[in-house]
């Protein structure tokens, strides 16, 4: 049951962020179906949208994990990816196009590579795979204290 509401709570942290990102770049559609905001009677109201998608990661991780001792580890994995995305949107904005102009100076690999690092990459990639990593470790070392203590009974 964890696993599934561990990939619930990364599928709603993409999503808050992808409701933010359209909101922010003033895209009409994604995946094929227009954006959350573009919904008639939305709007910008799409932004408080996608702030309670984030907050409801962490109150269900709360709610699922709080008596598991990798739970800190994971809320702070959840802030970290966070602020990084948010950062990575940051970049992207700075160097958007502004009155239909672009600036090409701002047109670089490296800031282009910063932009994929931080704005998609951590909550795509980094995410699923170091929160499987938190939590399996934590289970092995609770598992290997367990087995030291029944050998010490024996």
């Amino acid at each position: 049951m964890l696993i599934i509401i561990t990939f619930y709570v990364i599928f709603q942290l993409q999503g808050a962020f992808l409701v933010w990102d359209d909101c922010t770049d003033e895209s009409s559609t994604r995946r094929g179906r227009p954006c959350w905001y573009k919904i008639p009677g939305v709007g910008l109201k799409a932004i408080n949208d996608g702030n309670l998608l984030e907050s409801g990661v962490f109150q269900l991780l709360r709610r699922h994990f709080k008596s598991r001792p990798y739970y800190i580890d994971i809320v702070e994995l959840f802030h970290d990816v966070s602020l990084k995305t948010k950062m990575g949107q940051a970049l992207d904005l700075l160097g958007a196009q502004q009155n239909h102009i672009v600036d090409l100076d701002n047109l670089t690999m490296d800031r282009y590579n910063s932009i994929v690092k931080y704005k998609t990459a951590y909550y795509s990639f980094h995410l699923p795979i170091a929160l499987a990593m938190r939590m399996e470790c934590m289970a092995l070392q609770i598992q290997r204290r367990w087995h030291r203590v029944n050998v010490m009974k024996s």
